[in-house]
């Protein structure tokens, strides 16, 4: 069994003794992710959210599950809630724009990087999308 399945099984084995651990169901979902197993990532991610919905980061990444499935529309709307609970947020952002990019909506997309860059100037991600469509980051 290679680590990521070692991780699947101890964390649904956390998971029997704490049920409500959002934080488990997010790690949970990252490593179905790995793995390639979407509806499981995409059913735990949405079990960490139904827990905590406050949580970003599980929003942040069922939407990045959402992506994988070609759903963009419904991983904009969990990125879009991302930001609504952190807008300062520049991973949640870049995913935005790169949702919005799939989708054909340039302007959107660039809002999005140019955002992000702002919140983490450092993001090399958002940097090179905006090189690729002729963008000037900003400074």
């Amino acid at each position: 069994m290679g680590h990521v399945d070692e991780a699947i099984a101890e964390y649904q084995e956390a998971l029997k003794v704490q049920p409500d651990v959002a934080e488990c169901y997010d790690n949970l979902g990252l490593a179905f992710l790995q793995k390639g197993r979407l509806n499981e990532a995409i059913a735990s991610f949405q079990r960490a959210c139904e827990i905590r919905p406050d949580y970003a980061e599980a929003r942040d990444d069922l939407g990045n599950a959402f992506l994988l499935k070609n759903e963009v529309d419904k991983a904009i709307v969990h990125y879009q809630k991302a930001l609504e609970i952190n807008p300062a947020y520049a991973e949640a952002d870049y995913n935005l724009g790169v949702a919005f990019r799939q989708k054909g909506k340039i302007d959107e997309a660039v809002a999005h990087y140019q955002k992000a860059l702002q919140i983490k100037p450092d993001f090399e991600e958002p940097k090179k999308q905006l090189r690729e469509l002729g963008v000037q980051a900003p400074r």
